[in-house]
C-alpha cells in the first residue's frame, strides 16, 4: 500500500501518528500531574509552611545566640549599648512561633513540644536579660577601675612631687646653716656631722618613699590584671602591705629627723595624708582598685554561668526543634513517597508509548531509505562523472512531479551552468595571463627595487631593479631573507619590529650583497589588508641623494658662519618684522637675538615717526 505513495504523503501520515502519540503521552501526563499537584499543594499549604517557621525560629535563634556574642565581645559600655535590640528578634520569633502552632494544629503533629518550647524561650529570654545587666555591670565596674587607677596614679605623682620638695628644701636650709655657720668655733664638728647626718636620714627615707610608692602604683596595675580572688589577696597582704609599712616607717624617720624645721613638719604631714589617701584608694576604701577588681571578677564568674545557662537553654530549644522538624519530615517523606509511585505508573506508561513510537520510527526510516537509496545512487554516479570533468553528463527525466526527477532537472541545470562556467574560466585564465605579462613588463622597467616576501622574511621574487640595487640575481635572492640586507647597528629582529620602525622614518642602512653598505629608502606594506602571508617592499638607493644632501648642508653652515662672523649687522626682514639676525646686528642694537626675532623693526627706530619716514624710503629704493 504504501509503495505508491510520494515521501510528501509518507511524512504527512507520520505527522498524523505522532500527533496521535503525543496527544496520549498529554493525557497521561495531566493524569500524573493532577495527582502530583494535589500532594504537592499538600505540601506546600501545610507541611513546608511547617518546616520553614522551625527553621525561621532556628534563625532567629542563631540571631539571639549572636547578639549574646556581641554582648560577651563588648569591650566597654559603648560598644554594650551598640549592641542590636531584643525587640526586633522577639517580634521575629513570636511571628514564627503563631504560625508554627497554627501549622501543627492543621497537621496534629507533636502538640506537646510546643508547649515545652514555649517555656525554654521565656527562660532564654530571662537569662538573656541577666547576662545583658551582668555585662553591664562588668563594664561600670572596668570604667570605675580606670578611673581609680588614675586618680591612684596622679596622687602617686603628688606624692612624688612633695617628696622631692621636702628633700629640696632640706637641701636648701642645710646649705644655708652651713654658710651662716662658717665660723668653726661656733659650729663644732659633731654638730655639722649630726646635721649631715639627719639630712642624709631624711634624704634616704624620701627616696625610700618615692619608690615604695612607685612599687604601690606597680602592684595596683598588677591587681587590674590579676584573674584570682587568691592572687588578689596575696597581693594585698602580702605585697601592698609590707610596701604600706615601709612608708610609715619612711614617714615615722623624716617627722624625727624634722623636729626643729615646723615648715617641713607641715609638708610631711600633708605627705602623710596623701600617702593615707593612695593606700586607701588601693586597697582599703570600699571603691578601692582592690574591691572593685573583686566585684569585677564575681561579676564576670557571674556572667559566664548566665552565659553557659542561656547556651544550655538554646541547646534543649533546638533539640525539640530538631524532633519536631523530624516528624515534619517523616510526614512529608509519606506524601513525596505517594507522589513517587504515582511518578513510576506514569513513567511506565510514558516507556511504553517511546516504544511504540521508536518502532514506527524504524519502519517509517526503512521504507525512506528504500525509497531513496535507488535514485541517490543513480545522482552518486552522475557526480563522480561530473567531478572526471565529464561536463556533458545528464541524469534522465520524465514529465512526473516526485522529488527526485525534480532533483534530476536541477542536476542537468547544474551541470549545463558548470559546462558554461568552465569555458568563461578558460577565457579569463588567457586574460590573466596576458595581464601578468604586462604587469612584469611594468614592474621591470621601474627604477626601484620591488620584492615580494613571505611572513617567515624570506624573499619569494623581485624585480631587475632589485637585482642592480642589491648586487645579486633573483635565483641568489630567492629564498633569503629580507632583514640580512639591512646593516647590523638598525637592531631588527623581524618584520614587525622594521613595520614599526618605518612609521618614524623610511631611510635605513642597508648592505648589498657582497656587504657593502648603502643608504635607502625603504617600504614594507601586505599584499593585502586581509593577508598577511605575503609582503611587497619597496627600497630606494638614496646614496647620491644623501650625499647631496650633505654638501646642502655643509654650504648652509658655510653660509651661517660668514654671516655671524660679519662686520656689519644684517637682518632679514619681512613685512617690516625681524625674522633672523647676526651676532654683530644684536651687539649694535643691543639686542638679544631671542628678544628682537620675530618682533617689529619699530623697535630699532627712536620713534614712531622715523619708523614711517624710514619705510617710505625703503619702498622708494626698492621701487
Amino acid at each position: 500500500m504504501f509503495n505508491n505513495w510520494s515521501i510528501r504523503t509518507l511524512l504527512h501520515f507520520w505527522a498524523v501518528i505522532t500527533v496521535l502519540m503525543v496527544l496520549l503521552m498529554a493525557a497521561i501526563a495531566m493524569f500524573s500531574h493532577h495527582h502530583y499537584t494535589k500532594n504537592q499543594l499538600l505540601l506546600t499549604e501545610q507541611v513546608f509552611p511547617l518546616v520553614d517557621n522551625a527553621r525561621q525560629i532556628s534563625s532567629s535563634a542563631a540571631a539571639f545566640i549572636s547578639r549574646q556574642k556581641q554582648i560577651i565581645s563588648a569591650r566597654n559600655a559603648d560598644e554594650l549599648a551598640n549592641v542590636s535590640a531584643r525587640e526586633p528578634l522577639e517580634a521575629d520569633f513570636e511571628q514564627s512561633w503563631n504560625r508554627l502552632l497554627q501549622s501543627v494544629e492543621q497537621l496534629d503533629i507533636a502538640p506537646e513540644l510546643t508547649s515545652v518550647l514555649s517555656d525554654y524561650y521565656q527562660q532564654f529570654l530571662e537569662t538573656d536579660s541577666l547576662l545583658l545587666q551582668q555585662m553591664q555591670s562588668q563594664h561600670q565596674l572596668a570604667e570605675q577601675i580606670d578611673q581609680r587607677t588614675k586618680s591612684v596614679n596622679l596622687l602617686a605623682d603628688e606624692i612624688q612631687q612633695l617628696a622631692e620638695a621636702i628633700t629640696g628644701r632640706i637641701d636648701l636650709t642645710l646649705t644655708r646653716q652651713m654658710q651662716s655657720l662658717s665660723n668653726p668655733e661656733v659650729l663644732s664638728q659633731p654638730d655639722k656631722t649630726a646635721l649631715i647626718e639627719n639630712y642624709t636620714a631624711v634624704e634616704r627615707s624620701s627616696y625610700s618613699l618615692m619608690l615604695n610608692v612607685l612599687r604601690i602604683s606597680q602592684l595596683s596595675q598588677q591587681i587590674r590584671e590579676a584573674q584570682n580572688p587568691d592572687l588578689l589577696l596575696s597581693i594585698r597582704e602580702n605585697d601592698i602591705r609590707e610596701q604600706e609599712a615601709m612608708l610609715r616607717s619612711d614617714i615615722l624617720i623624716i617627722k624625727q629627723n624634722l623636729q626643729n624645721y615646723p615648715e617641713l613638719l607641715t609638708l610631711v604631714d600633708k605627705l602623710q595624708q596623701g600617702i593615707n589617701s593612695f593606700t586607701r584608694q588601693v586597697i582599703d576604701d570600699n571603691n578601692s582598685v582592690y574591691q572593685l577588681r573583686i566585684r569585677q571578677l564575681e561579676t564576670f564568674e557571674k556572667s559566664q554561668a548566665v552565659q553557659q545557662q542561656g547556651l544550655n537553654i538554646l541547646e534543649v530549644l533546638m533539640q525539640n526543634l530538631n524532633t519536631l522538624s523530624a516528624r515534619v519530615g517523616e510526614q512529608g517523606l509519606s506524601r513525596t513517597q505517594q507522589s513517587a509511585s504515582l511518578a513510576k505508573t506514569a513513567r511506565w506508561w510514558m516507556i511504553i508509548s517511546c516504544l511504540v513510537i521508536a518502532f514506527g520510527l524504524t519502519w517509517f526510516v526503512l521504507a525512506m531509505t528504500s525509497r531513496i537509496n535507488q535514485p541517490m545512487q543513480r545522482l552518486r554516479m552522475a557526480m563522480h562523472d561530473l567531478s572526471a570533468e565529464k561536463f556533458d553528463t545528464r541524469m534522465p527525466t520524465n514529465n512526473g512531479q516526485s522529488e527526485f526527477n525534480l532533483l534530476a532537472k536541477d542536476f542537468n541545470l547544474f551541470a549545463a551552468q558548470t559546462q558554461a562556467l568552465i569555458t568563461k574560466l578558460d577565457e579569463t585564465k588567457h586574460s590573466l595571463e596576458i595581464r601578468e605579462t604586462r604587469l612584469r613588463a611594468i614592474l621591470n622597467g621601474v627604477p626601484e627595487a620591488i620584492l615580494a616576501i613571505q611572513a617567515d622574511g624570506s624573499i619569494s621574487s623581485c624585480n631587475p631593479a632589485a637585482e642592480k640595487i642589491l648586487q645579486a640575481n633573483e635565483q641568489q635572492l630567492a629564498g633569503q631573507n629580507i632583514l640580512q640586507f639591512f646593516a647590523p647597528s638598525s637592531d631588527i629582529h623581524s618584520l614587525a619590529d622594521l613595520a614599526q620602525l618605518q612609521q618614524a622614518n623610511h631611510e635605513f642602512e642597508g648592505r648589498n650583497w657582497f656587504g657593502e653598505t648603502f643608504s635607502m629608502w625603504f617600504s614594507l606594506n601586505p599584499l593585502s589588508e586581509f593577508d598577511d602571508d605575503i609582503w611587497v617592499c619597496v627600497i630606494s638607493d638614496i646614496s647620491s641623494w644623501k650625499l647631496t644632501k650633505q654638501a646642502l648642508l655643509q654650504t648652509s653652515n658655510e653660509l651661517n658662519a660668514i654671516l655671524e662672523n660679519a662686520m656689519v649687522g644684517i637682518a632679514f626682514i619681512k613685512n617690516r618684522q625681524i625674522i633672523r639676525v647676526n651676532t654683530k646686528f644684536e651687539q649694535l642694537f643691543l639686542f638679544a637675538r631671542e628678544d628682537i626675532e620675530g618682533q617689529s623693526t619699530l623697535c630699532i627706530h627712536p620713534s614712531e615717526d622715523a619708523f614711517e619716514r624710514f619705510g617710505e624710503q625703503a619702498i622708494t629704493l626698492c621701487q
